[in-house]
Order: C-alpha cells, then sequence, then structure tokens
C-alpha cells in the first residue's frame, strides 16, 4: 500500500516501505525537536531583552518623576522639553522664550498648550538654552542619532 501523508510543515513521509517510514519519521521527529530547541532558545533572549527594557523603563520613569518635581522648586521660568510622537514638546512657562523657540522651528499647539518641534532642533536648542538659563530648562529628550 503506497502514498503519501503530508503533514503541516509540507514534510513528505511515504508509506512504501515500513523501514522506510519509520526512519523518514524519525528524520522528521529529530528536526521538529531541533527547530523547537532553537525556538525556546530564541524565546529565552526575547524575555530577557523584555526584562532589560522594563528596567530601562522603570529608570526612565523614576528620572521622568525626578524631573517634574524639581521643576515645581524652581517656580516661574521654568520650561520642559519631552519626547512627543516623533518630535519635542515644550512645556511649562514658555512665554519669555517666545521668540527663541520661534526662531528654532517651534510651533504653537493651542491645544496641548506647548510648543512642537523637531528632535534634531531642540537637541541644537536644548545645549545653547541651558547654558543660558540654566536650571530653568528641563529636559527628558534623549540623545537621538538624526
Amino acid at each position: 500500500m503506497g502514498g503519501s501523508l503530508y503533514v503541516e510543515s509540507n514534510h513528505a513521509i511515504t508509506m512504501d516501505t515500513p523501514g522506510d517510514t519509520k526512519l523518514q519519521i524519525e528524520t522528521f521527529r529529530s528536526e521538529i525537536l531541533s527547530e523547537m530547541a532553537t525556538l525556546k532558545s530564541e524565546n529565552a533572549k526575547i524575555l530577557s531583552e523584555m526584562e532589560q527594557l522594563k528596567s530601562e523603563m522603570a529608570a526612565l520613569t523614576a528620572r521622568n518623576d525626578s524631573i517634574v518635581s524639581n521643576a515645581s522648586e524652581f517656580g516661574d521660568g521654568v520650561i520642559k522639553f519631552e519626547a512627543y510622537k516623533k518630535g519635542v514638546k515644550i512645556s511649562g512657562d514658555t512665554k519669555q522664550y517666545k521668540d527663541t523657540l520661534k526662531k528654532a522651528g517651534g510651533k504653537w499647539n493651542g491645544t496641548l498648550k506647548s510648543w512642537i518641534m523637531t528632535i534634531a532642533a531642540s537637541q541644537l536648542l536644548i545645549p545653547k538654552m541651558t547654558e543660558k538659563y540654566g536650571d530653568k530648562i528641563l529636559s527628558d529628550v534623549e540623545e537621538y542619532e538624526i
């Protein structure tokens, strides 16, 4: 009784002779076990990376909380740069910096009551404003490759 049995992985097992079929089944089983071992290894790597990202996220959250709590200590004139979508949002007491933000390419967003600008523009502006205004400038924007 000849014929083929197709399995989901597209491996064919022919049933010409019992010995051949047993060998093909063992070969197929070995391949499956090898694939499973590879997938387990890849899964372990992904889980490890996820744990690392969770840890980094917790550290960034703590840093952000620290920045926000420090902002209230400085009082008026404090502005904060933070990542927003594909750019940067500048919020706080921005009125005195309006012309500087506008010249740097910032656009006022009335809904957010904040200025929005590109990451590239903010990376040029933040150091200059920090140098000039010191502790009044808070940045939660990481260094991005542009």
